[in-house]
């Protein structure tokens, strides 16, 4: 994450940068061996072969930083483009909550009908409708015009495919093994949300051109959409990859129902 953070002023390809970076993924590799060797794993490495629960791992991580870069990205909008004030910028947001939660309240139906597949691909590819929606956000734009479409579509969309990508995480975890699912579904959802606003707050910055305010910030800004936009399409076309199909997944839910209720 600092690697990322850092990496618009010491450059994508700098040796600090990669050094930082390849250390990183060191130390997340010497986790992994070093949790395969001892008797008590804070995580069991080979459960991530699950396709729900690495699969879904994976990709709730990534739904977690368009979330995240979604939040991050209007806000900067509303406040630098609009030149909204905190409280404004704030309200601003009631919208954006409540549609998340809806896609959150349906997610439990809709998995029962379609399974985990169908329900996160779909609500991905609307997710990423609104985030190319967003990428046209002009320099001199409106809220309800140019902002809260796109922020409804996507919301209701993560707020779909991340409940959905949770409970399909715990559906495959077995009972003495809850904690360890659930702790590792909660730390992705922090690394990714952490890693979607130094993303995407990066790209936005190195796409107005080193003055991320007024025209140039709204540039900045649209372009991180667009990227966002492109993650979501790929995500969704992943998750239908990835997950586990109706036909393997619903049995399963049958066996645990409570994954729902806990989630």
């Amino acid at each position: 994450m600092y690697a990322i953070t850092q990496a618009d002023k010491a450059g994508w390809i700098s040796t600090q940068t990669l050094g930082i970076g390849a250390a990183g993924i060191a130390g997340l590799a010497a986790f992994a061996v070093g949790e395969r060797r001892t008797s008590q794993p804070l995580l069991r490495i080979e459960r991530l072969r699950d396709r729900a629960v690495g699969g879904g791992l994976l990709l709730f991580l990534v739904n977690a930083g368009l979330m995240f870069g979604l939040f991050l990205l209007c806000s900067l909008y509303l406040q630098l483009a609009l030149g909204h004030g905190p409280l404004t910028t704030g309200l601003a947001f009631i919208p954006l909550a409540l549609a998340a939660g809806m896609g959150a309240s349906a997610a439990g139906q809709l998995i029962n009908k379609h399974g985990l597949r169908w329900v996160t691909g779909p609500a991905l590819a609307l997710a990423a409708g609104g985030l190319l929606l967003l990428s046209h956000v002009p320099a001199h734009g409106s809220y309800l015009r140019d902002l809260l479409p796109g922020m409804l579509m996507a919301g209701f969309g993560l707020g779909l495919s991340g409940t959905a990508m949770s409970v399909g995480v715990l559906t495959g975890a077995r009972h003495d093994e809850a904690g360890m699912i659930s702790g590792a579904s909660a730390t992705g959802h922090e690394i990714g949300g952490t890693l979607g606003i130094a993303i995407y707050a990066s790209i936005a910055t190195a796409a107005s051109s080193g003055v991320f305010a007024g025209p140039a910030a709204a540039a900045g800004i649209a372009h991180a959409f667009l990227i966002a936009g492109y993650v979501a399409i790929a995500t969704s076309v992943a998750a239908i990859a990835l997950l586990p199909a109706a036909k393997t997944f619903l049995p399963r839910l049958r066996l645990n129902p409570q994954a729902i209720a806990a989630h």
